[in-house]
């Protein structure tokens, strides 16, 4: 028998529990914490569940049957002890159309926590979709959907921004600020908003599509903003 799981955010012992102690049909929680959830997700013959990660990881792995899970880079079929990762800001569509049930051990892990919107500037950053939708597929495959929620950004150093439309750990850790901006997206491309926070700590007044190059990172998950060609213009035009 499992012991019964305190409420999450409020547990202080360790908690023992059995994957076999489940209730019939439905979710049954396991055990929880304050960052973390493990459960057992039973779906019924011939039914479906969508999971939607929101600012967690959800990790399941089958325990009984066989099904499949659809992701935007197409479907996938699922056999006992084989397990999918399904991260923040994606969608998942798990399937059973056996007629025996199919039955997941599920573990959810929260993220840090993105930094908090801050007021828009009226700097704008031109970023191609390509480059930061490997492992985001809403931005790929729903380009009539205009405004789709917000990027993180950070300031690598002097003279380069990071952005991604995930936390990213490392750059967290050394950055100096960080925070989200939101964006619109206009055909192949995102629109950036740069927050007033990070225009005034770059001085970033006036900046054109020109003033900038957006290099990609060999993950298609992140790009760097090299701003030298602004600061450049900036000091070829004052006075000598």
């Amino acid at each position: 028998m499992s012991e019964p799981a305190g409420p999450r955010g409020l547990v202080d012992a360790v908690q023992i529990f059995d994957a076999a102690d489940v209730v019939p049909s439905g979710v049954s929680s396991l055990a929880s914490s304050h960052h973390s959830n493990v459960s057992v997700l039973r779906i019924p013959p011939s039914s479906h569940a969508e999971i939607d990660p929101q600012g967690l990881d959800q990790i399941l792995v089958v325990l009984e049957g066989e099904g499949t899970v659809q992701t935007a880079s197409g479907t996938v079929a699922l056999q006992p002890r084989q397990g999918v990762l399904i991260p923040p800001g994606t969608h998942g569509r798990l399937s059973n159309s056996t007629d025996t049930e199919l039955v997941f051990f599920c573990m959810e892990a929260s993220r840090p926590s993105a930094p908090s919107l801050t007021p828009p500037s009226q700097v704008r950053l031109k970023i191609p979709v390509a480059d930061v939708a490997e492992k985001s597929g809403w931005l790929v495959h729903s380009p009539e959907v205009k405004n789709q929620g917000s990027l993180c950004v950070y300031t690598i150093d002097r003279a380069t921004l990071g952005v991604s439309p995930l936390i990213m750990e490392e750059w967290n850790q050394v950055s100096i600020l960080r925070t989200t901006c939101s964006y619109v997206r206009e055909g192949d491309h995102l629109i950036a908003k740069l927050p007033d926070r990070i225009v005034r700590w770059y001085r970033l007044e006036g900046l054109s599509d020109g003033d900038y190059v957006v290099r990609a990172d060999r993950t298609r998950t992140r790009v760097r903003v090299d701003l030298r060609p602004f600061f450049e213009r900036q000091a070829r035009s004052r006075p000598q």
